[in-house]
């Protein structure tokens, strides 16, 4: 138990310390205009901070796959196994969360390869650098995406 708990801490530490190497990246890093066009230099930015980000995502799914495969403990307490099991499921929950940002920061880096990153895929407009700073995945601008999630409220409620 106390070392899943360590690598619960290890793994919350690890996604600190990414965040914070990432934002130290994001304001050394200065473009001009809000919303210019996508220069070379910000496409190989933006791809860099994609592929650190998939490569680190893609280590902790191996490591979870790896430490369910290894996980031979035997809980005899029915507390305790309630428990595994429970920190179990939120893991796997976890990385299937992650799966899916795998997939748009994959599709996101083939958009950059292919020239298209940083344009809406709604308007055709460009996206805002800042924008793309906070969410490098996005494939809309913001005012789309605003449109977007006000229908989304509308036929909610």
């Amino acid at each position: 138990m106390e070392t899943e708990e360590n690598q619960r801490k290890q793994s919350r530490m690890a996604v600190r310390n990414r965040r914070l190497r990432i934002l130290k990246g994001l304001a050394s890093h200065t473009t001009e205009g809000k919303g210019s066009i996508m220069r070379k230099q910000d496409s190989d930015f933006f791809k860099k901070i994609l592929t650190n980000w998939l490569e680190e995502l893609e280590r902790r799914a191996d490591d979870t796959v790896l430490n369910l495969r290894n996980s031979d403990e035997i809980l005899t307490d029915m507390i305790d196994q309630a428990s595994y099991h429970t920190d179990q499921s939120f893991t796997l929950r976890i990385r299937n969360r992650e799966r899916h940002l795998v997939n748009k920061i994959r599709i996101a880096i083939e958009n950059i390869d292919d020239g298209t990153f940083g344009i809406c895929e709604m308007c055709g407009e460009d996206i805002a650098i800042e924008r793309l700073k906070a969410r490098p995945v996005t494939t809309y601008c913001i005012d789309c995406k605003t449109r977007m999630e006000y229908q989304e409220r509308r036929v909610a409620v």
